[in-house]
């Protein structure tokens, strides 16, 4: 037997050789078309991490979005329970308005949240990317064992490839692959549960400007001051 291996970025590859003859066509391509599965597995165990890192913080964004979201809420009851929107009451004297210092804190608050916003796209582009790749890879496995591991075994006598070897190989790849897998499938649920953090708490944004619209309606035609009104739609489908 002449052992062979080949380093691969996802892991090394190890045949055994039955002599040292040139490899058959059929046998060359299906060391080629191995080393692009380990390839396509070595993608997407990359893409998930960096998935899992970018959902990260967009989860530790919203939960910093929703102390501050808290805050202005507080502010927002108070001026609702003194302009009698709310059950609860305060009287002129318990709570003084400032309706520049309201607006100027809502703008900036808009401005984070668009910020936030506008960098979503690559998010959801890896989660679309990673299915694909996902699915490629899969349907890659299936592929390969049809085109080379069924006929290699099927006709091992004529082959310089080992199939023992090989099939132990083969083996701890899928083993290797497993963990991928288990990566992929805790990163694409944790996006998921994250689109729904998101859209719920953007439902929240969106009711809270109506709130903040109608406490400037109030204001304005106490007062004629000139309104804002900026509720954009955040929701991800």
């Amino acid at each position: 037997m002449k052992p062979a291996s080949i380093n691969h970025s996802f892991r090394k590859i190890n045949f055994d050789y039955y002599s040292e003859e040139p490899l058959s066509d059929f046998e060359n391509k299906l060391i080629v078309s191995y080393k692009a599965l380990h390839e396509k597995v070595h993608q997407l165990n990359q893409h998930c991490l960096k998935m899992g890192a970018s959902i990260a913080g967009k989860v530790e964004a919203i939960n910093e979005f929703k102390v501050e979201f808290d805050m202005m809420e507080s502010e927002i009851s108070k001026y609702e329970m003194l302009f009698g929107f709310a059950e609860q009451t305060l009287a002129e004297g318990d709570y003084k308005i400032n309706p520049k210092e309201l607006q100027d804190k809502i703008g900036d608050y808009s401005l984070m949240v668009n910020e936030y916003h506008a960098g979503l796209p690559p998010t959801i582009q890896m989660y679309s990317k990673i299915f694909k790749l996902h699915k490629t890879v899969d349907n890659g496995f299936e592929r390969f064992a049809k085109k080379f591991t069924y006929p290699l075994s099927r006709n091992h006598e004529t082959m310089i490839i080992d199939i023992v070897c090989f099939d132990q190989d083969l083996n701890a790849f899928k083993d290797k692959y497993a963990g991928v897998e288990k990566l992929f499938n805790k990163y694409t649920d944790a996006y998921n549960e994250f689109v729904d953090q998101h859209n719920i708490f953007m439902d929240d944004i969106k009711i809270f400007y109506k709130r903040v619209e109608n406490i400037y309606d109030h204001i304005s035609k106490m007062q004629s001051v000139e309104l804002k009104k900026d509720a954009p739609d955040f929701s991800l489908n």
